[in-house]
């Protein structure tokens, strides 16, 4: 049996070519970028927020990746350059909402989707089940690079903030800044704000000026102005508040916790912090009255942290490339307990000990 030919002419070839096209563009269209990933390419544009040009400039240069790390592939961001709404907001300035590493650390410890080093160490803990808490957190690539209080690329566990500018925007979404160096974003969904994948988490607003930020696993409310975004109070499960005061420079001078149901506020435990005249803490008084005391190298790094009773533990940035980055840890006794070595791009490399069992590295 001879095989028969099908000679087809150029509009069935034209039509064929069309279907295939379409059903190319249909699954590329079930990936398309969302709100989040093209404004994060319209950052990396010509365009320059509030000038004439610029939504011009962002839908002609706006590139078809968010960065090295991009899981994604060119023509999943076809859609960005016609995106008149999106690029409107953020040619009128609306912030571009950054995205958390939600990898798992690992090491001492890293981020290995991006590389990044984070770091945390607590200077104060009440003796309490859920106990009042002063801690720092590092992070090699912060969020919210306008935090300087405790150093560069460091914030401490008050630092918490919304940041609303986005609240009307053509995908209505709120910032919530968090004390561990990570972020929420909140999405106006079904008449509420909510983090897609995360129930435990809201945002509502309760009233009298304020939001409430509700976090069901752990038990707390937070109250941030609905005008500012500024922190004011978190409530726990085991009803106590804890209420931030600010000085005439609205910076954070004491955090103080009493039962919700005492009404004596005199009786309250209570932290206070001291600054220097570059805004930043130089000294964390605890209840007893005893000084923990923070040093800052000529770079705006944190360089030291003095305890009550006299240990040291020092903070090294050795790497020219990147004043900023951490590279290494020296303990109470002045032994190096972990050197971090990153990449020409800043990202970390590798993570070695004295014991050397412990070192990792990253590829």
């Amino acid at each position: 049996m001879k095989n028969k030919r099908i000679n087809e002419g150029p509009a069935g070839m034209a039509a064929r070519l069309l279907a295939a096209f379409m059903l190319l563009m249909v699954a590329f269209g079930a990936n398309a970028a969302e709100y989040m990933q093209c404004m994060q390419t319209y950052q990396k544009s010509l365009g320059i927020p509030g000038t004439p040009t610029c939504a011009v400039q962002v839908a002609g240069t706006s590139p078809m990746s968010t960065g090295a790390d991009d899981p994604y592939g060119p023509m999943n961001y076809y859609n960005c350059p016609n995106a008149s709404n999106w690029i409107a907001d953020y040619c009128r300035g609306v912030p571009v909402p950054p995205q958390s590493d939600d990898s798992c650390p690992v090491a001492d410890p890293v981020l290995p989707a991006k590389g990044i080093v984070t770091l945390s160490e607590a200077d104060f803990a009440s003796g309490d089940t859920l106990p009042l808490v002063f801690k720092r957190t590092y992070l090699s690539k912060p969020y919210d690079a306008t935090q300087t209080t405790m150093g560069h690329n460091w914030v401490n566990n008050w630092q918490r903030r919304l940041d609303l500018l986005g609240a009307n925007a053509s995908e209505p979404h709120i910032v919530a800044y968090r004390g561990d160096q990570q972020v929420l974003n909140f999405k106006w969904i079904g008449g509420a704000w909510v983090v897609p994948g995360h129930r435990e988490l809201s945002l509502t607003k309760a009233g009298g000026g304020y939001f409430h930020l509700r976090d069901e696993l752990l038990g707390t409310t937070e109250a941030y102005s609905d005008a500012t975004g500024k922190f004011y109070s978190e409530t726990t499960r085991t009803g106590v508040i804890r209420k931030v005061i600010y000085d005439g420079r609205q910076r954070p001078s004491t955090i103080a916790e009493w039962p919700t149901d005492n009404v004596i506020q005199a009786t309250a435990t209570s932290i206070r912090l001291e600054y220097d005249s570059n805004d930043r803490v130089v000294t964390l008084v605890d209840p007893l009255g005893m000084p923990t005391s923070y040093a800052y190298d000529g770079k705006g790094n944190l360089a030291s942290v003095t305890a009550p009773y006299g240990y040291v533990r020092q903070f090294l940035y050795e790497d020219a490339r990147f004043p900023n980055a951490l590279t290494g840890v020296k303990n109470e006794s002045g032994s190096r307990t972990a050197t971090w070595t990153c990449d020409a791009s800043g990202r970390a490399v590798s993570v070695t000990h004295p014991d050397t069992t412990r070192n990792v590295s990253f590829s």
